[in-house]
């Protein structure tokens, strides 16, 4: 029976100090894989034993005359391009896989600007109906909060009262738990007061100052109280549209990681490529060579190229 033997044969570009490039000797066979022993480096035999390749070193003078410049590629200069600008890396090493990193770039950009415009488009529309519909009980100028403030108002339908009995001196806090309020003076109570929330100590004792602290400092006053009142369908109408503002800039905010992402694999690919010489038209390529062998067989042989990374011409 016929044997069939599979023989791996990757051949690499080999850096060195002075750059040369390695070119094969007019008249060498297909199936030269093995070295010739005894004999100097660079010389290969054919399956038979028959000398059919010698590797030779030519200078940059012998290859491309007076006006060839060789370079060997910097992979930390396209590792900062690509780094800066997806794809500016690989255009400098000369691939043609660069249009591929620029075009997430755009489109990655393009899909941050949109998804953060129609959240603060979202935004400025459920900030306008809390202040005509539910804030229409708000003293003062109109005064916009922050987040907790605007989330407040999807799960309490009144702020309550920040002092019940104006006319009695000082602050008396509220005391409805259905109420913004109201149920921040109940927290209070539980913190400083956990004896007998029921029977508060008497004001002007030092637990009780302290809840009456907490619930100051917290509270909304007159000009943020609010009240959706018999407007449950305009509350529902709100809350849906805080709720999407926050899905969009959240959507924008993951399209940040996806512009740092594909920074950061454009910059290792570049470095990659420009070390292993990868640039240009110098693709590695990939063949399958069937040759007879001793003994009536034959040898399948799988070739793998990769360029020599001082082999570029610019």
């Amino acid at each position: 029976m016929e044997r069939v033997g599979l023989v791996l044969v990757v051949i690499l570009g080999i850096a060195c100090p002075n750059p040369v490039q390695a070119a094969w000797a007019q008249g060498s066979e297909i199936g030269c894989l093995k070295p010739m022993p005894g004999t100097a480096p660079g010389q290969y035999v054919s399956a038979r034993g028959e000398l059919c390749q010698t590797l030779q070193p030519q200078t940059r003078d012998e290859v491309g005359g007076q006006d060839a410049e060789f370079q060997v590629p910097d992979p930390g200069k396209a590792f900062l391009f690509s780094a800066v600008l997806p794809g500016l890396g690989q255009w400098s090493l000369g691939q043609n896989r660069w249009p591929a990193y620029l075009a997430v770039e755009a489109w990655a950009w393009i899909q941050f600007l949109d998804w953060r415009r129609e959240g603060h488009n979202l935004k400025r529309q459920y900030k306008d109906l809390a202040w005509y519909v539910a804030r229409r009980v708000s003293t003062g100028s109109r005064t916009d909060a922050g987040w907790d403030y605007y989330e407040a108002l999807t799960h309490f339908s009144s702020s309550g009262a920040y002092d019940k009995d104006p006319l009695t001196l000082g602050i008396q806090p509220e005391g409805d738990p259905s109420t913004f309020n109201g149920s921040l003076w109940v927290l209070a109570q539980e913190i400083y007061l956990p004896e007998d929330p029921d029977n508060p100590p008497e004001p002007g004792s030092a637990a009780f100052e302290q809840a009456y602290e907490y619930y100051v400092s917290r509270a909304y006053a007159p000009n943020l109280a609010w009240d959706w009142g018999s407007s449950t369908l305009h509350q529902e109408e709100y809350t849906t549209l805080i709720r999407e503002s926050d899905e969009a800039l959240r959507s924008s905010t993951s399209m940040i990681g996806v512009i740092l992402a594909n920074h950061l694999l454009s910059a290792v690919d570049a470095l990659v490529s420009g070390r292993l010489g990868v640039a240009g038209e110098l693709e590695p390529s990939m063949e399958f060579l069937l040759f007879p062998g001793p003994f009536n067989t034959s040898e399948v042989a799988l070739q793998i190229r990769l360029p020599n990374p001082l082999a570029y011409v610019h």
